[in-house]
């Protein structure tokens, strides 16, 4: 019950990950699983290939580690699933996407940081709509920040 609680932990989570980057379920792709109860893993490759989309499966104890560039990493606490990021999308349309979307919150926030650093705006504005502005470029300089991370991953 337990072994297949951890396989369901496991496509549940690739299913997640494949929802973010909208991969359609029709997009089979290979999938490493870094586990040391490769037992469990075994038995549950039918359900894995079923359930998360994978076209082949492969099993490997955790030392060494694979290496994760150009990979998607997802874990749960029994395993690390690797995927290639090439079988999921296309990487040149998702870098450009990713970059079109960086400038544009790039923008937002050095316009947001224009507006807070602005004596006018703080002086006259309610203390909550600064309060407010000030929590979305914090989100926005957190946003901008995981966009760069992304980028430099592909």
């Amino acid at each position: 019950e337990q072994a297949m609680e951890q396989i369901m932990d496991a496509f549940r989570a690739i299913r997640a990950r494949r929802s973010g980057l909208s991969v359609p379920p029709s997009k089979k792709s290979h999938l490493t699983v870094v586990t040391r109860q490769a037992d469990i893993f075994q038995l549950g490759v039918p359900f894995l290939k079923r359930q998360a989309y994978a076209n082949d499966v492969t099993i490997v104890a955790p030392d060494p580690a694979p290496a994760s560039a150009g990979m998607v990493v997802v874990v749960t606490h029994a395993a690390q699933l690797f995927i290639p990021m090439g079988e999921l999308v296309d990487l040149a349309k998702e870098r450009s996407r990713m970059e079109k979307d960086l400038k544009k919150k790039q923008g937002e926030l050095s316009g947001l940081k224009a507006k807070l650093s602005n004596p006018g705006f703080l002086n006259k504005a309610p203390e909550q709509v600064v309060n407010a502005e000030k929590e979305r470029c914090t989100k926005l300089e957190e946003l901008v920040a995981k966009l760069e991370e992304q980028l430099k991953e592909m």
